[in-house]
């Protein structure tokens, strides 16, 4: 696999359809980790579906290999369908526990320009309350600062975890 998605004189068409057949059956195990790096280099193409296949077969990964990618993917990508693939990979893989999302979201260099993903991913679904005022933590504080930066952002988050059962008053408003 490796060697035909590497090598310029394999067709653009042939490369989509390999992985394409590694976005929906998943690479073999013994060579996941081989092409991890290379399947996150092809998320740079400049062909759209290239980008959105390397998704995809990204996704058969644990999401602890993948996230910095899938967000440095988020941070530049203008294709709506390759957000949402992304944002839907991400939700799925975390469960009910954005920490991890948060935690990323934080650490990564393009921060600023996540925060509306990751308004949509919070509010996507409910969470599990009993980490929900962790990941605000992560949200109010440096770097992030959204309570301060830009409260709304912070709280349309909140009124949806609220409106879930997510988090109470005091959670908003820590002492």
């Amino acid at each position: 696999y490796r060697e035909l998605l590497e090598d310029p004189a394999v067709p653009v068409l042939a490369r989509q359809a390999l992985l394409d057949r590694l976005a929906k059956r998943g690479p073999e195990e013994s060579i996941r980790a081989a092409i991890l790096p290379l399947l996150v280099g092809l998320m740079e193409s400049d062909v759209m579906n290239i980008r959105y296949l390397s998704l995809q077969a990204l996704a058969w990964n644990p999401l602890a290999d993948t996230l910095p990618a899938i967000l440095a993917l988020m941070a530049r990508e203008t294709r709506p369908d390759i957000v949402r693939t992304a944002s839907r990979i991400i939700s799925r893989k975390l469960g009910r526990d954005p920490r991890a999302f948060a935690e990323a979201v934080r650490e990564h260099p393009e921060r600023r320009r996540l925060l509306g993903h990751m308004v949509r991913l919070l509010t996507s679904q409910n969470w599990d309350p009993a980490v929900i005022p962790e990941t605000l933590d992560a949200f109010r504080t440096p770097p992030l600062k959204i309570l301060e930066e830009t409260p709304e952002t912070y709280f349309t988050v909140c009124a949806h975890l609220l409106g879930h059962g997510a988090l109470s008053l005091p959670d908003i408003w820590p002492a």
